[in-house]
């Protein structure tokens, strides 16, 4: 049987010519670009805090009200379902192990294959030791104009062009295929894991309304339940704040800055949380208790063996994805080849 890979883009241009006739091209509008990206262009491709390599972006779309409609009517669509006051992958064996990356910036590979291997094991796969380094240089030297002749490892991304990537099938890799810190990949690497899916979290969600009445529910059970159906996901933080004492309590391993204007510029993967993990654990109490369970990519010398506990109440949060794999090629043909991922909404 023959079946084919159709991406969104796909899917959105065969949407957009069905519905020529019915909506006028003066209503189509693009979404605007995020201020928050357009602020990242300009701090340069150093994205290094306090000696230690970070490297996450913020994607180009500013969803602002329209990501909380979209919430609105998820919401709508899905029965509620109980979930644990506390998880934890690790407890269940559905999480590889801590690693680092060093000097480079590329915390973002290390998020996206963090969860494309966790999700693999919570479905019964084998563990996988996934390559960075592939997936770091092939983001980038696919789509040189892009990166204006850049260093693919210092460059820093998000989600969406990890997602593109491994969306075309350049990747993922094992890792003892292209080491970490070694050559340049080949090309000729074989594929361990393919991409099956990609589940976007709710976008840009700090400030404007991740901790806010009509929300946080809503934000946090979505996330909840990903982690619990598929396994651990992706998310962006503001790091920078780690080596200060009244953002981070090294005896706790407990991290909340207290600030509302910062944008995540590390990835990190959500493992688990606790809801009942006390606000008096953090150096800057937030509103309330509760916390993420985080795993880091700064090796097993940071934090707790490498994770720590994130305050539901941080403003920096961003975006999040858990990716889905599978060890064997899902289709005869895959027809799209997508250089950038999600840049833009028109509509």
């Amino acid at each position: 049987m023959r079946r084919t890979f159709v991406t969104g883009l796909t899917c959105f241009l065969a949407a957009a010519a069905l519905s020529a006739g019915v909506a006028g091209a003066a209503e189509w509008t693009a979404a605007p670009v995020s201020a928050r990206f357009l602020k990242a262009q300009t701090e340069g491709k150093a994205l290094s805090t306090g000696g230690r390599a970070t490297g996450y972006r913020p994607g180009p779309i500013d969803f602002g009200a329209a990501d909380a409609a979209r919430l609105k009517i998820a919401a709508g669509r899905t029965t509620k379902r109980a979930l644990p006051a506390a998880y934890d992958l690790r407890t269940l064996g559905r999480v590889t192990a801590v690693r680092d990356q060093g000097a480079y910036n590329i915390c973002w590979t290390f998020a996206a294959l963090g969860s494309l291997e966790s999700t693999l094991l919570s479905a019964g796969g084998p563990a996988k030791d996934l390559s960075e380094w592939h997936l770091a240089y092939y983001t980038f030297a696919d789509t040189v104009p892009f990166t204006s002749g850049g260093d693919p490892y210092q460059e820093g991304a998000w989600d969406w062009p990890a997602v593109a990537t491994l969306s075309r099938w350049r990747g993922a890799v094992n890792e003892t295929d292209c080491p970490y810190g070694g050559a340049n990949p080949t090309g000729d690497e074989s594929n361990s894991v393919f991409l099956l899916d990609a589940l976007h979290l709710p976008q840009q969600s700090p400030a404007e309304y991740w901790a806010t009445d009509e929300y946080p529910e809503l934000i946090l059970d979505t996330v909840k339940q990903a982690v619990v159906d598929r396994g651990a996901v992706s998310i962006g933080i503001w790091i920078s704040g780690y080596d200060n004492p009244s953002m981070f309590n090294s005896a706790t391993n407990a991290y909340y800055t207290g600030l509302t204007d910062r944008n995540a510029d590390h990835a990190v993967v959500i493992v688990g949380w606790d809801d009942a993990y006390a606000a008096a654990n953090f150096a800057t109490q937030p509103a309330g208790p509760g916390a993420w369970i985080v795993k880091n990519s700064w090796g097993t010398g940071f934090g707790d063996d490498g994770y720590f506990y994130v305050s539901y109440y941080e403003l920096s949060l961003d975006s999040g994805v858990a990716y889905i794999g599978t060890t064997t090629k899902p289709y005869l043909r895959q027809y799209s080849y997508d250089p950038l991922g999600w840049v833009n909404n028109i509509g």
